[in-house]
Protein backbone atom coordinates (compact mmCIF):
# COMPACT_ATOMS: atom_id res chain seq x y z
CA UNK A 1 0.00 0.00 0.00
CA UNK A 2 2.73 2.60 0.91
CA UNK A 3 4.60 1.39 -2.26
CA UNK A 4 1.44 2.28 -4.17
CA UNK A 5 1.32 5.51 -2.33
CA UNK A 6 4.74 6.49 -3.35
CA UNK A 7 4.34 5.32 -7.03
CA UNK A 8 0.88 7.32 -7.11
CA UNK A 9 2.33 10.92 -5.94
CA UNK A 10 5.59 10.08 -8.19
CA UNK A 11 2.87 9.90 -11.82
CA UNK A 12 1.03 13.19 -10.53
CA UNK A 13 4.41 14.95 -10.10
CA UNK A 14 5.78 13.66 -13.27
CA UNK A 15 2.41 14.99 -15.14
CA UNK A 16 3.27 18.49 -13.60
CA UNK A 17 6.79 18.54 -14.49
CA UNK A 18 6.14 17.32 -18.13
CA UNK A 19 3.68 20.17 -17.96
CA UNK A 20 6.33 22.76 -16.50
CA UNK A 21 8.61 21.94 -18.63
CA UNK A 22 7.31 21.25 -21.76
CA UNK A 23 10.62 21.07 -24.01
CA UNK A 24 12.05 18.47 -21.37
CA UNK A 25 12.95 18.09 -17.77
CA UNK A 26 16.38 19.49 -16.87
CA UNK A 27 18.76 17.10 -14.52
CA UNK A 28 18.58 19.72 -11.99
CA UNK A 29 15.00 19.60 -11.94
CA UNK A 30 14.84 15.49 -12.19
CA UNK A 31 17.74 14.98 -9.50
CA UNK A 32 15.75 17.63 -7.21
CA UNK A 33 12.72 15.26 -7.40
CA UNK A 34 14.42 12.10 -6.91
CA UNK A 35 15.87 12.56 -4.14
CA UNK A 36 12.76 14.06 -2.22
CA UNK A 37 10.60 11.25 -4.12
CA UNK A 38 13.69 9.57 -1.59
CA UNK A 39 12.95 11.38 0.95
CA UNK A 40 9.54 10.51 1.10
CA UNK A 41 9.74 6.43 0.45
CA UNK A 42 12.11 6.72 3.69
CA UNK A 43 8.51 8.96 5.49
CA UNK A 44 5.85 6.49 5.42
CA UNK A 45 4.43 8.29 8.29
CA UNK A 46 4.09 11.35 6.08
CA UNK A 47 2.29 9.12 2.74
CA UNK A 48 -1.16 10.03 3.92
CA UNK A 49 -0.58 13.43 4.24
CA UNK A 50 1.06 14.24 0.51
CA UNK A 51 -1.88 12.08 -0.60
CA UNK A 52 -4.47 14.78 1.59
CA UNK A 53 -2.96 17.59 0.02
CA UNK A 54 -3.20 16.89 -3.29
CA UNK A 55 -7.19 15.84 -3.04
CA UNK A 56 -7.39 18.69 -0.52
CA UNK A 57 -5.35 21.30 -3.73
CA UNK A 58 -7.84 19.64 -6.38
CA UNK A 59 -10.70 20.85 -4.61
CA UNK A 60 -9.90 23.90 -3.94
CA UNK A 61 -8.43 24.52 -7.17
CA UNK A 62 -12.15 23.05 -8.52
CA UNK A 63 -14.07 25.82 -6.78
CA UNK A 64 -11.34 28.57 -7.99
CA UNK A 65 -10.67 28.98 -3.80
CA UNK A 66 -6.91 28.73 -2.62
CA UNK A 67 -4.75 27.47 0.03
CA UNK A 68 -1.81 27.84 1.81
CA UNK A 69 0.30 25.73 3.33
CA UNK A 70 2.26 27.07 6.65
CA UNK A 71 5.35 26.33 7.76
CA UNK A 72 8.56 25.05 5.42
CA UNK A 73 6.71 22.34 3.98
CA UNK A 74 6.31 24.44 1.21
CA UNK A 75 10.22 24.40 0.30
CA UNK A 76 9.02 20.92 -1.48
CA UNK A 77 9.27 20.21 -4.72
CA UNK A 78 6.40 17.61 -4.37
CA UNK A 79 4.17 20.17 -2.74
CA UNK A 80 5.16 22.70 -5.63
CA UNK A 81 4.14 19.72 -8.14
CA UNK A 82 1.15 18.15 -6.74
CA UNK A 83 -0.51 21.24 -5.20
CA UNK A 84 -1.57 24.51 -6.30
CA UNK A 85 0.84 26.32 -5.59
CA UNK A 86 3.64 28.97 -7.20
CA UNK A 87 6.92 28.76 -5.03
CA UNK A 88 8.93 26.86 -7.69
CA UNK A 89 11.51 26.16 -5.19
CA UNK A 90 14.57 25.30 -7.78
CA UNK A 91 17.40 27.75 -7.71
CA UNK A 92 16.81 31.54 -9.76
CA UNK A 93 17.24 29.93 -13.46
CA UNK A 94 15.92 30.54 -17.00
CA UNK A 95 14.21 28.15 -19.20
CA UNK A 96 13.40 27.69 -22.78
CA UNK A 97 9.95 26.18 -23.38
CA UNK A 98 10.59 25.74 -26.87
CA UNK A 99 14.04 23.71 -27.35
CA UNK A 100 14.52 23.09 -23.22
CA UNK A 101 17.57 24.97 -22.60
CA UNK A 102 18.11 25.54 -18.69
CA UNK A 103 20.51 27.99 -16.78
CA UNK A 104 20.38 28.41 -12.99
CA UNK A 105 21.60 32.15 -11.69
CA UNK A 106 23.59 31.88 -8.24
CA UNK A 107 23.56 35.25 -7.85
CA UNK A 108 20.05 35.73 -8.13
CA UNK A 109 17.91 34.38 -5.44
CA UNK A 110 14.49 35.00 -6.91
CA UNK A 111 13.93 34.05 -10.74
CA UNK A 112 11.44 37.06 -11.45
CA UNK A 113 14.44 39.37 -10.79
CA UNK A 114 16.73 37.92 -13.59
CA UNK A 115 17.03 40.92 -16.52
CA UNK A 116 14.85 39.20 -19.99
CA UNK A 117 16.81 37.03 -21.83
CA UNK A 118 16.22 34.96 -25.29
CA UNK A 119 17.59 31.71 -25.61
CA UNK A 120 20.70 30.96 -26.57
CA UNK A 121 19.77 28.06 -28.90
CA UNK A 122 16.65 28.93 -30.92
CA UNK A 123 16.45 32.90 -29.70
CA UNK A 124 12.79 32.60 -28.37
CA UNK A 125 12.24 34.33 -25.07
CA UNK A 126 13.31 32.36 -21.83
CA UNK A 127 11.05 31.74 -18.93
CA UNK A 128 12.38 33.31 -15.64
CA UNK A 129 11.25 31.10 -12.25
CA UNK A 130 13.03 29.61 -9.02
CA UNK A 131 12.60 30.89 -5.73
CA UNK A 132 15.93 29.17 -3.42
CA UNK A 133 13.78 27.12 -1.40
CA UNK A 134 15.58 24.46 0.48
CA UNK A 135 14.85 21.08 0.72
CA UNK A 136 17.01 20.53 3.78
CA UNK A 137 13.49 22.16 5.35
CA UNK A 138 11.53 19.58 4.60
CA UNK A 139 12.93 16.46 5.28
CA UNK A 140 16.31 17.29 7.68
CA UNK A 141 13.85 19.19 10.70
CA UNK A 142 14.11 17.48 14.01
CA UNK A 143 10.39 18.13 14.79
CA UNK A 144 7.28 16.57 13.12
CA UNK A 145 6.66 16.99 9.45
CA UNK A 146 3.13 19.15 10.04
CA UNK A 147 0.67 20.10 7.24
CA UNK A 148 -1.42 23.28 8.53
CA UNK A 149 -3.68 24.80 6.38
CA UNK A 150 -4.46 28.61 5.45
CA UNK A 151 -7.25 28.94 3.14
CA UNK A 152 -10.52 30.57 1.83
CA UNK A 153 -13.24 30.60 4.19
CA UNK A 154 -16.03 28.95 1.97
CA UNK A 155 -13.45 26.20 0.93
CA UNK A 156 -13.65 25.30 5.03
CA UNK A 157 -16.66 23.55 4.41
CA UNK A 158 -15.78 21.54 1.30
CA UNK A 159 -11.93 20.46 2.93
CA UNK A 160 -14.16 19.00 5.87
CA UNK A 161 -16.05 16.88 3.47
CA UNK A 162 -12.97 15.72 1.51
CA UNK A 163 -11.09 14.99 4.72
CA UNK A 164 -14.12 12.78 5.93
CA UNK A 165 -14.29 10.97 2.70
CA UNK A 166 -10.42 10.01 2.79
CA UNK A 167 -10.33 8.48 6.16
CA UNK A 168 -13.36 6.80 5.42
CA UNK A 169 -11.37 4.69 3.16
CA UNK A 170 -9.78 3.69 5.93
CA UNK A 171 -12.51 2.89 8.55
CA UNK A 172 -11.22 5.94 10.72
CA UNK A 173 -14.06 8.40 12.22
CA UNK A 174 -13.11 12.12 11.74
CA UNK A 175 -14.61 14.80 13.93
CA UNK A 176 -14.17 18.75 14.06
CA UNK A 177 -11.61 20.01 16.05
CA UNK A 178 -12.03 22.98 19.01
CA UNK A 179 -9.89 25.01 20.10
CA UNK A 180 -10.54 27.19 23.35
CA UNK A 181 -9.38 30.30 22.87
CA UNK A 182 -10.77 32.89 26.39
CA UNK A 183 -14.68 31.65 27.06
CA UNK A 184 -15.08 31.34 23.48
CA UNK A 185 -14.40 27.85 21.51
CA UNK A 186 -13.10 28.04 17.65
CA UNK A 187 -13.79 25.09 15.02
CA UNK A 188 -10.12 25.31 13.59
CA UNK A 189 -9.69 22.16 12.13
CA UNK A 190 -10.41 18.16 12.22
CA UNK A 191 -9.11 15.42 14.08
CA UNK A 192 -8.65 11.96 12.94
CA UNK A 193 -9.56 9.43 15.51
CA UNK A 194 -7.92 5.57 16.01
CA UNK A 195 -9.42 2.91 14.34
CA UNK A 196 -12.54 2.03 16.13
CA UNK A 197 -12.58 4.82 18.11
CA UNK A 198 -15.61 7.49 17.67
CA UNK A 199 -15.79 10.89 19.81
CA UNK A 200 -18.41 9.26 21.71
CA UNK A 201 -14.80 7.76 23.82
CA UNK A 202 -13.65 11.32 24.85
CA UNK A 203 -16.76 12.29 26.31
CA UNK A 204 -14.64 14.54 28.80
CA UNK A 205 -13.53 16.34 25.79
CA UNK A 206 -16.29 16.71 23.82
CA UNK A 207 -17.52 20.60 23.52
CA UNK A 208 -20.61 22.26 21.85
CA UNK A 209 -20.09 24.73 18.81
CA UNK A 210 -22.19 27.93 18.47
CA UNK A 211 -24.10 25.78 15.71
CA UNK A 212 -24.73 22.84 18.01
CA UNK A 213 -22.32 20.57 16.62
CA UNK A 214 -20.28 18.13 18.56
CA UNK A 215 -16.48 18.63 18.56
CA UNK A 216 -13.27 17.46 20.28
CA UNK A 217 -11.31 19.77 22.23
CA UNK A 218 -7.90 20.10 21.88
CA UNK A 219 -5.61 18.93 24.71
CA UNK A 220 -2.03 18.26 24.05
CA UNK A 221 -2.11 15.70 26.78
CA UNK A 222 -5.03 13.51 25.66
CA UNK A 223 -3.93 14.08 21.58
CA UNK A 224 -0.51 12.54 22.53
CA UNK A 225 -1.65 9.86 24.84
CA UNK A 226 -4.26 8.50 22.57
CA UNK A 227 -2.27 9.63 19.52
CA UNK A 228 -4.88 11.35 17.72
CA UNK A 229 -4.37 13.27 14.32
CA UNK A 230 -4.78 16.98 13.73
CA UNK A 231 -5.51 18.86 10.69
CA UNK A 232 -5.86 22.95 10.76
CA UNK A 233 -7.82 24.63 8.59
CA UNK A 234 -7.83 27.81 9.48
CA UNK A 235 -9.54 30.78 7.46
CA UNK A 236 -6.73 33.21 6.11
CA UNK A 237 -8.42 37.29 5.71
CA UNK A 238 -5.92 37.90 2.84
CA UNK A 239 -7.39 35.21 0.76
CA UNK A 240 -10.89 35.75 1.64
CA UNK A 241 -10.36 39.60 0.13
CA UNK A 242 -8.50 38.25 -2.58
CA UNK A 243 -11.70 36.01 -3.40
CA UNK A 244 -14.20 38.62 -3.10
CA UNK A 245 -12.04 40.60 -5.60
CA UNK A 246 -11.11 37.73 -8.08
CA UNK A 247 -15.51 37.45 -8.59
CA UNK A 248 -16.58 40.83 -8.21
CA UNK A 249 -13.62 41.47 -10.85
CA UNK A 250 -14.42 38.52 -12.64
CA UNK A 251 -10.57 37.96 -13.22
CA UNK A 252 -9.62 34.90 -11.13
CA UNK A 253 -6.51 35.32 -8.99
CA UNK A 254 -4.64 32.21 -10.64
CA UNK A 255 -5.23 34.04 -14.03
CA UNK A 256 -2.72 36.98 -12.72
CA UNK A 257 0.37 34.51 -12.88
CA UNK A 258 4.17 36.47 -11.50
CA UNK A 259 4.81 37.28 -14.33
CA UNK A 260 2.08 39.69 -14.10
CA UNK A 261 3.39 41.41 -11.38
CA UNK A 262 6.07 43.55 -13.02
CA UNK A 263 4.76 46.18 -13.27
CA UNK A 264 3.83 46.54 -9.34
CA UNK A 265 5.42 49.01 -7.38
CA UNK A 266 5.76 49.15 -3.82
CA UNK A 267 3.36 52.00 -3.59
CA UNK A 268 1.12 50.01 -5.22
CA UNK A 269 1.50 47.41 -2.86
CA UNK A 270 0.81 50.05 -0.45
CA UNK A 271 -1.63 51.15 -1.59
CA UNK A 272 -3.89 48.05 -0.85
CA UNK A 273 -4.13 48.90 2.76
CA UNK A 274 -4.39 45.18 3.31
CA UNK A 275 -0.73 44.79 5.29
CA UNK A 276 -0.01 44.46 9.14
CA UNK A 277 1.60 47.72 10.62
CA UNK A 278 5.01 46.36 10.74
CA UNK A 279 4.66 45.21 7.43
CA UNK A 280 3.32 48.70 5.59
CA UNK A 281 5.88 50.34 7.83
CA UNK A 282 8.74 48.95 6.99
CA UNK A 283 7.98 48.87 3.28
CA UNK A 284 6.97 52.42 3.47
CA UNK A 285 10.45 53.69 5.02
CA UNK A 286 12.68 51.23 3.03
CA UNK A 287 10.81 51.50 -0.54
CA UNK A 288 12.04 48.03 -1.81
CA UNK A 289 12.10 47.51 -5.85
CA UNK A 290 13.00 44.03 -6.57
CA UNK A 291 10.95 40.65 -5.77
CA UNK A 292 14.11 39.43 -3.82
CA UNK A 293 13.62 42.98 -1.70
CA UNK A 294 9.79 43.20 -1.22
CA UNK A 295 9.52 39.35 -0.35
CA UNK A 296 12.77 39.33 2.16
CA UNK A 297 11.46 42.65 3.86
CA UNK A 298 8.06 41.31 4.51
CA UNK A 299 9.71 38.25 5.80
CA UNK A 300 11.47 39.78 8.09
CA UNK A 301 8.90 42.07 9.79
CA UNK A 302 7.88 38.77 11.47
CA UNK A 303 11.12 37.97 12.86
CA UNK A 304 12.14 38.52 16.96
CA UNK A 305 15.14 40.30 17.82
CA UNK A 306 16.41 40.88 21.33
CA UNK A 307 17.39 45.10 22.43
CA UNK A 308 20.91 45.54 22.65
CA UNK A 309 22.29 44.56 26.21
CA UNK A 310 18.63 42.53 27.50
CA UNK A 311 18.09 39.18 27.78
CA UNK A 312 14.24 39.76 27.73
CA UNK A 313 13.40 43.00 26.04
CA UNK A 314 12.67 42.92 22.05
CA UNK A 315 12.87 45.11 19.00
CA UNK A 316 10.72 45.07 15.83
CA UNK A 317 12.91 44.61 12.50
CA UNK A 318 12.18 48.38 11.75
CA UNK A 319 14.28 49.18 15.03
CA UNK A 320 16.79 46.50 15.04
CA UNK A 321 17.89 47.60 11.25
CA UNK A 322 19.48 50.32 12.47
CA UNK A 323 21.53 48.24 14.36
CA UNK A 324 25.28 48.52 12.64
CA UNK A 325 25.40 45.04 13.31
CA UNK A 326 22.47 44.43 10.85
CA UNK A 327 24.18 46.42 8.37
CA UNK A 328 27.20 44.79 8.32
CA UNK A 329 25.47 41.36 7.94
CA UNK A 330 21.86 41.86 6.62
CA UNK A 331 19.92 38.34 7.68
CA UNK A 332 16.07 38.49 6.78
CA UNK A 333 15.26 34.93 6.70
CA UNK A 334 16.45 32.09 8.56
CA UNK A 335 17.42 30.70 4.76
CA UNK A 336 19.76 33.64 4.27
CA UNK A 337 21.92 31.66 7.30
CA UNK A 338 21.89 28.38 5.97
CA UNK A 339 22.89 29.78 2.44
CA UNK A 340 25.73 32.08 4.10
CA UNK A 341 26.66 28.41 6.66
CA UNK A 342 26.67 26.26 3.32
CA UNK A 343 29.08 28.10 1.17
CA UNK A 344 31.72 27.40 4.50
CA UNK A 345 30.72 24.50 5.44
CA UNK A 346 31.45 21.29 3.30
CA UNK A 347 28.90 19.16 5.27
CA UNK A 348 25.19 20.20 4.09
CA UNK A 349 23.51 18.75 7.51
CA UNK A 350 26.01 20.31 9.81
CA UNK A 351 25.08 23.73 7.78
CA UNK A 352 21.37 22.89 8.44
CA UNK A 353 21.63 22.39 11.68
CA UNK A 354 23.84 25.09 12.70
CA UNK A 355 21.39 27.25 11.04
CA UNK A 356 18.74 26.12 12.85
CA UNK A 357 20.68 26.95 15.90
CA UNK A 358 20.56 30.65 14.70
CA UNK A 359 17.00 30.95 14.00
CA UNK A 360 15.95 29.67 16.98
CA UNK A 361 17.52 32.47 19.20
CA UNK A 362 20.49 30.09 20.80
CA UNK A 363 22.85 32.09 19.78
CA UNK A 364 22.22 34.76 22.43
CA UNK A 365 22.60 32.43 25.19
CA UNK A 366 25.95 30.66 24.01
CA UNK A 367 24.40 27.41 23.37
CA UNK A 368 24.93 28.05 19.32
CA UNK A 369 28.94 26.65 18.55
CA UNK A 370 29.18 26.71 15.09
CA UNK A 371 31.12 23.33 13.31
CA UNK A 372 33.78 25.77 11.40
CA UNK A 373 34.67 29.67 11.67
CA UNK A 374 32.63 31.52 10.68
CA UNK A 375 32.04 35.48 10.35
CA UNK A 376 32.18 37.31 13.27
CA UNK A 377 29.76 39.54 11.64
CA UNK A 378 27.02 36.22 11.66
CA UNK A 379 28.54 35.67 15.27
CA UNK A 380 27.06 38.94 16.39
CA UNK A 381 24.09 39.75 14.99
CA UNK A 382 23.55 35.86 16.05
CA UNK A 383 23.23 37.21 19.20
CA UNK A 384 20.02 39.08 18.89
CA UNK A 385 18.53 36.70 17.19
CA UNK A 386 15.57 35.52 18.39
CA UNK A 387 13.42 34.00 16.00
CA UNK A 388 13.71 34.09 11.95
CA UNK A 389 10.93 33.54 9.63
CA UNK A 390 11.62 31.35 6.83
CA UNK A 391 11.91 32.51 2.82
CA UNK A 392 9.16 31.42 1.69
CA UNK A 393 6.45 32.82 4.16
CA UNK A 394 7.62 36.39 2.30
CA UNK A 395 7.59 34.96 -1.19
CA UNK A 396 4.09 33.49 -0.78
CA UNK A 397 2.45 36.88 1.11
CA UNK A 398 4.06 39.18 -1.51
CA UNK A 399 3.04 37.39 -4.47
CA UNK A 400 -0.29 37.65 -3.20
CA UNK A 401 -0.29 41.18 -1.61
CA UNK A 402 1.08 42.29 -5.18
CA UNK A 403 -2.02 40.45 -7.00
CA UNK A 404 -4.35 42.16 -4.87
CA UNK A 405 -2.65 45.40 -5.94
CA UNK A 406 -2.19 44.42 -9.14
CA UNK A 407 -6.53 44.05 -9.02
CA UNK A 408 -6.33 48.11 -7.83
CA UNK A 409 -4.36 49.05 -10.98
CA UNK A 410 -6.57 47.29 -13.17
CA UNK A 411 -10.26 48.14 -11.62
CA UNK A 412 -10.27 50.85 -9.08
CA UNK A 413 -13.69 50.77 -8.51
CA UNK A 414 -14.49 47.35 -7.51
CA UNK A 415 -11.61 46.95 -5.45
CA UNK A 416 -13.01 50.12 -3.17
CA UNK A 417 -16.20 48.69 -3.03
CA UNK A 418 -15.05 45.13 -1.77
CA UNK A 419 -11.94 46.15 0.36
CA UNK A 420 -13.39 49.21 1.77
CA UNK A 421 -17.03 49.52 1.00
CA UNK A 422 -16.88 52.66 -0.72
CA UNK A 423 -17.21 54.04 -4.26
CA UNK A 424 -14.22 55.87 -5.49
CA UNK A 425 -13.54 57.35 -9.20
CA UNK A 426 -12.03 55.21 -12.06
CA UNK A 427 -8.86 57.25 -12.87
Amino acid sequence: MKNRSVQYLRNCCEDALHELYPAGIPNEVSQRFEQEIDYLSEKPDCHDDFLLFKELSDAAKRTCGKLYLAGTITNSILIYLLGDHELNPMPAHYYCPNCGYYHEEPQAVVGLDLPERNCPHCRSVLRRDGFSLREEYVWRASSEMTFEYRMTSRVIPLARKVIERHYAGQHRHTTLLGWQSNDKLEVSGMVILPVGKSISDYKEFVGITQEGKECLCYDWRLFERENLKKILLLRLNLLDILDKVQWETGTLADGITPEDLYDVSCQDILNTSVLEQGEFTALFIQRPKTFQEKMDLLSATHNTYRAEGSCDSFVSFQEFSKNPQFLSCPIYTRDDVFDMLRQIYKDADKAFFDAEDVRKGRGHDGTCAFSAEVPSELKKISQHISYLFPRAFGQWYMLQYMRLAKYLKLDRRTYCKVVWGSSCASS
